[in-house]
């Protein structure tokens, strides 16, 4: 009884591991998806208000240094001041839709009364021939890393487009193994139970045998139905089998 036990609950803690090392493959899996969409749409990844950068300039040097991670977090434009660094989607004709970590110079409004604001790198000679407007905002910069940052790495890692696929497909290719193998281990536990359930067949020598002619046994259009139910259990059980073969 004690042996049943712990096999039963060796089975448990396989099923358990196995079900929360799937549930953290597709995890990661709706992270990448749900970032790729987010850089494809945008240019960048947004979660929970908060932007994500690598710094590949040196036009905040030497605030900001090249190679640097950088976290923009989403902000009104009506509550950002002078002195604040901002990230934005540039309007300029060579680098349009590319983002930009800039420090406001200046704030004023345009013909329609909307904020505007005057941003310059502070290693930049001028600044920025377009206004940042409410559109364009991402959002101001509240954390950055001294210089080249582990994250930051791990940010231009990913950013290669090869990279990125392969680190998609292979938790991908994983969740879908586990699931094939599951399925499979399932098919053939139930099986082996319902083989174990089915009548076997009497040998020539049983006691059964013996006795057939004492009335205490089956008779032969009895065995003869136990016999019809097995063979179509068993072909119905393969049947079954051959399905889930067919769906993986």
């Amino acid at each position: 009884m004690n042996k049943d036990k712990r096999q039963v609950r060796r089975v448990d803690g396989r099923r358990l591991v196995s079900a929360l090392v799937t549930a953290l493959l597709i995890g990661a899996v709706l992270l990448c998806l749900t970032v790729a969409v987010q850089v494809k749409k945008e240019g960048y990844a947004s979660l929970g208000g908060y932007s994500f950068f690598r710094v590949v300039t040196g036009s905040m040097e030497p605030q900001i240094h090249v190679g640097a991670m950088l976290i923009s977090q989403e902000t009104d434009i009506e509550d950002l001041k002078i002195g604040d660094i901002i990230c934005f989607s540039s309007l300029s004709p060579d680098m349009y839709g590319r983002c930009i970590t800039h420090r406001v110079i200046g704030i004023s409004e345009g013909a329609d009364g909307a904020v505007r604001l005057l941003t310059k790198g502070d290693d930049n000679a001028v600044a920025d021939a377009y206004y940042v407007t409410e559109d364009n905002l991402i959002g101001k910069a509240v954390w950055w890393s001294e210089g080249e940052h582990f994250v930051s790495s791990l940010h231009a890692f990913f950013s290669d487009k090869v990279r990125f696929l392969a680190c998609v497909a292979f938790p991908c290719l994983a969740i879908a193994g586990l699931i094939l193998r599951n399925c499979v281990r399932n098919v053939k536990r139930d099986i082996a139970i319902a083989m174990k359930k089915i009548p076997k067949e009497p040998s020539p020598d049983s006691p059964e045998t013996g006795a057939r002619g004492q009335g205490e046994i089956r008779d032969s259009e009895y065995q003869e139905m136990c016999a019809r139910i097995r063979a179509e259990l068993l072909e119905e059980l393969k049947q079954e089998y051959d399905r889930e073969q067919s769906n993986e």
